[in-house]
């Protein structure tokens, strides 16, 4: 009798932690959706219940050291602000070292690429670039700039 008494609590105790529901106290922000106790979280956001926006971590001033195919090398800052329009979406100016150029670009994980380009006389294209973990450096910075002639400009942006 002991032995059914205590195969029948260990089948209900089985039962009962087999049907735990493990997203019962795990509340996902921003649209995230809870699996197996785990966040899932929308693009734009990150952490482990999707409370940070991913962009947070690259908004400041960046000194950008490039080297230009035909222009040769150049070192200035530009400053990344978020773009009200979307959570993905950063504004960087002056983009290029060109005053008055701000170009809009969209973070997507750890890359970054460009959107549109306001106030320019001149063409920019192919923007991609590589964001750290923490947000300190966009490294792998590509871009193409066109005026008379058409030129690639590598280089790395460092937060300041």
């Amino acid at each position: 009798m002991k032995k059914l008494f205590f195969g029948l609590i260990a089948v209900a105790a089985l039962s009962f932690t087999s049907c735990k529901d493990e997203c019962k106290d795990v509340n996902c922000a921003n649209g995230g959706t809870c699996d197996a106790g785990v966040c899932s979280c929308p693009s734009g956001y990150e952490g482990e219940l999707c409370e940070t926006e991913t962009r947070a971590k690259i908004l400041g001033t960046y000194q950008v050291s490039e080297n230009c195919d035909s222009t040769g090398s150049a070192t200035y800052n530009v400053t990344i602000t978020a773009a009200s329009s979307d959570v993905t979406k950063v504004l960087i100016s002056p983009f290029g070292g060109y005053t008055g150029v701000t170009a809009t670009c969209t973070l997507n994980g750890s890359s970054l690429t460009l959107n549109s380009i306001s106030g320019s006389n001149i063409s920019f294209s192919n923007l991609s670039g590589t964001v750290s973990a923490n947000g300190g450096t966009i490294s792998n910075v590509t871009y193409t700039v066109s005026a008379s002639s058409s030129e690639t400009c590598p280089g790395t942006w460092t937060k300041q």
